[in-house]
């Protein structure tokens, strides 16, 4: 555990806590569990300045630029603009998160800025964290409408092995996040996954506050219980947890172009 180095790809820092110290002191918490890069993640661009300002000062902390689809309808038309700007900070490293969302949002507007957001990392060269829920399917049609040739994340993974074979026949780049919900008992499509999606294409997210780990369930998530999920992982691989936790590593540094330091 000492030698081990984990990179948490996707993390709400900002709604584990609204006061900004907390929100520091949670980042710098993970370190002492090994967690030695994380990737924030605003949901709306509102809030992207405040977090970015306060967590930037945490060496562990990275960020992405986006607007989830649950948000769509609260922005303004110089979005496309601001997150171009916004992406140019240091230590931004990403696009998104952007997708598709059958619960919340509206659905016209959040394939229009799946689309858009696609287009913004194109042309800067950023890989793409993609949002999903229970809409597999149009997250598969406006991918193969694309063809995006940037690394895409499915962030919070939630499909199956099937739905993983479909797109790694199209997007050999692709990269499937998974959190603490694999975890569970009942999850064992989502764990079939786990199992045999080919390691080069694997990473880990803490999905902070949500998605804890079953040992944990009942309390908020943050980045340090990650170890918890890569011991599941690597359970399911019948491999040893520092093997995994050096294959998400070096993916993580890969897909996002950075390398942590501990």
């Amino acid at each position: 555990m000492q030698d081990m180095k984990i990179f948490d790809t996707h993390a709400h820092l900002g709604l584990i806590d609204e006061d900004p110290i907390s929100q520091v002191i949670v980042a710098r918490e993970a370190m002492v569990k090994n967690v030695v890069g994380i990737v924030n993640i605003c949901n709306n661009l509102k809030d992207f300045r405040p977090l970015y300002d306060n967590l930037s000062i945490a060496r562990n902390v990275y960020f992405s630029v986006g607007i989830s689809p649950t948000e769509v309808t609260h922005t303004h038309s110089k979005w496309e603009d601001e997150i171009h700007m916004l992406a140019q900070l240091n230590k931004v490293i990403a696009i998104g998160e952007t997708g598709l969302d059958r619960k919340y949002g509206n659905k016209d507007l959040q394939v229009e800025f799946f689309i858009r957001h696609l287009e913004i990392a194109e042309k800067i060269r950023y890989p793409i964290i993609i949002h999903n829920r229970d809409v597999g399917k149009e997250i598969l049609e406006v991918l193969r409408e694309t063809k995006p040739t940037i690394p895409i994340i499915l962030h919070c993974y939630s499909e199956d092995w099937n739905y993983a074979q479909k797109i790694l026949e199209i997007f050999p780049r692709a990269y499937f996040s998974f959190t603490g919900s694999v975890t569970y008992k009942t999850a064992k499509k989502l764990q079939e996954a786990a199992m045999h999606i080919p390691e080069e294409n694997l990473l880990v997210e803490s999905e902070c506050p949500f998605m804890i780990p079953s040992l944990l369930k009942g309390k908020r998530n943050k980045p340090g219980y990650l170890h918890y999920t890569i011991e599941h992982i690597a359970a399911l691989r019948e491999s040893d947890k520092e093997s995994i936790a050096e294959v998400l590593f070096n993916n993580a540094c890969k897909v996002f172009g950075v390398t942590p330091s501990s």
